[in-house]
């Protein structure tokens, strides 16, 4: 009879399957969330199993060859006592794309990544089925099959038990994977958090050279976990749902957004460029510890790909009517970054305070123009980073004042749109305007502060070159009508911000060098050379 079933090309797969280096862990990832999977599905059927040990398998040629670092890892070994490879099991690893773990967010992909990133896999399981107990072994390879050396057979009663091996890691992820212990247990709990502050976990062991052991549950309880609460939300109605989490502050520790697909992390952000007024560490009772927000959702589910090491949505918040996406992620960050300060504003309005002062101490003592920001537009101010310097500072101000600006015309063209007599009668269209009036003139007055600034800087500049300079030598003219005016160019190329010939209207009619010296000797206030 002939065979019409589709067939998949393995290698062709395994060649699209998009793994970065960065993402050097994720086969290991993977394994073990197999692990747990299996765990869950034998305690739902017998109360029995929760044990996966995870061993670090490193070159045995490297460590007999003396050397300050540990041998290179080649491999991980994952066991665990879970339901193990029954025949359902079995069909669901050797079927590509399988829909066997669908309602669980599985895509029948994690095991592709193995061969991504190591040469092959070797699986070992006993389990029991029917009533007997079997042991199944075969190996998983870059083949046509994939499957290899498979074999079934039945076998004195023993527990469950299922050892994966991923063999051969393939140098560009090895020489991206940490080298130690610590940073993957730490990784690992990272990428299975929610396990862990859900209290949903199995008890997870990571085992090293020199029997280094490393007991995560414990790990994550002790020198990890601090609190967690989840909360509900939205973006655009569509919910969303996260695990606030306050981890204690460790030497290289950041405030992260992850990002989940199916309880497991698919991309994660910088928290500190995110959620306004956050410094690292915070302090909880004197206790520093740095955050970790956890976000799912169904759109996140449908939206993660299926190797799951991104998302497929949209970078930009340009809707328009013939989008078929709801959200962008522009708007799934800010909604997130709202939810998290709220769930922080106990830890985060001291570090609020202390930045506002900052900002209105620069803005009164060295930058005046941007006095209007102070009372109309405090929210901007909340977004500036808490840790900023002082020269980005100026440039975030900037960028606000120049929004503002924009708004002001963009009302000004309203309410002149609006002005017909019978309109300008009505007390609403009064107490508008007047408002609008009061904005402009302050921002106008903003603007008059920075052209004092800029003004007397430079006429300090033009005057320093009409010295002799530290070389003995004057300045050569050329340098000085680069202050006034652009070389070899017409007003037609210059726009009026790049040219000062304001310093040569009346003051032709005195010595111009007085005038300079006398001009920056006077103050702010007008005094001195007209």
């Amino acid at each position: 009879m002939k065979n019409d079933a589709m067939t998949v090309d393995l290698p062709g797969k395994i060649g699209n399957t998009k793994l970065p280096y960065s993402n050097c862990l994720f086969p290991l990832f993977e394994a073990i969330i197999n692990a747990v999977h299996a765990i869950q599905d034998r305690q739902k059927e017998k109360k029995e199993g929760g044990r996966i040990d995870i061993t670090i398998d490193r070159s045995p040629q490297q460590s007999l060859i003396p050397t300050s670092g540990a041998p290179e890892i080649i491999g991980f070994t994952i066991v665990d006592d879970g339901i193990g490879f029954t025949d359902r099991n079995y069909q669901s690893f050797r079927t590509s794309d399988s829909t066997y773990k669908q309602q669980r967010g599985g895509k029948g992909l994690g095991r592709m990544l193995w061969l991504k990133a190591f040469n092959r896999a070797e699986i070992e399981s006993v389990f029991q089925e029917n009533d007997k107990y079997w042991t199944r072994s075969f190996g998983f390879a870059l083949t046509q099959s994939g499957v290899v050396k498979h074999t079934k057979k039945e076998t004195e009663k023993a527990p469950s038990k299922t050892m994966v091996k991923l063999l051969g890691y393939k140098r560009p992820y090895q020489h991206a994977a940490p080298k130690t212990a610590a940073p993957i247990a730490k990784r690992i709990i990272e990428h299975c958090l929610e396990f862990f502050a859900l209290k949903t976990a199995p008890t997870i062991v990571l085992h090293d050279l020199d029997g280094e052991e490393i007991n995560l549950n414990k790990e994550f309880d002790e020198d990890f976990h601090i609190s967690s609460e989840r909360r509900d939300f939205t973006v655009n109605d569509m919910p969303f749902s996260i695990l606030h989490v306050m981890v204690k502050a460790s030497g290289d520790a950041e405030h992260l957004l992850h990002f989940c697909a199916d309880s497991r992390t698919v991309r994660s952000i910088n928290g500190a460029k995110t959620i306004c007024n956050i410094e690292t560490p915070l302090h909880n009772e004197g206790q520093p510890f740095v955050y970790a927000g956890y976000v799912s959702g169904q759109y996140l589910n449908d939206r993660a790909i299926n190797e799951r090491t991104q998302f497929a949505i949209s970078d930009s918040d340009d809707h328009n009517l013939f989008s078929d996406e709801e959200i962008s992620w522009p708007e799934i960050i800010g909604g997130t970054a709202k939810e998290a300060e709220a769930f922080l504003q106990q830890f985060t309005a001291p570090v609020k305070e202390r930045k506002m002062e900052r900002i209105r101490k620069f803005v009164m003592e060295e930058a005046s123009q941007y006095r209007p920001l102070l009372k109309h537009k405090i929210d901007k101010l909340d977004k500036i980073p808490a840790q900023i310097l002082d020269d980005k500072l100026d440039i975030e101000l900037y960028k606000i004042d120049q929004e503002y600006d924009a708004e002001l015309r963009e009302r000004c063209a309203e309410l002149l749109a609006e002005g017909d007599p019978k309109a300008l009668e009505l007390e609403e269209h009064r107490v508008e305007m007047e408002k609008f009036t009061e904005e402009w003139n302050e921002h106008g007055m903003g603007k008059l502060a920075r052209h004092v600034a800029y003004r007397k800087a430079t006429l300090r500049f033009l005057y320093s070159r009409l010295h002799q300079q530290s070389s003995g030598k004057y300045s050569l003219e050329e340098s000085m009508h680069e202050v006034i005016f652009p070389l070899r160019t017409t007003s037609d190329d210059v726009r009026a911000d790049q040219m000062n010939l304001w310093i040569l209207d009346e003051k032709l009619a005195v010595p111009l060098l007085p005038c300079i010296r006398d001009t920056l000797r006077s103050d702010e206030s007008g005094n001195g050379c007209r």
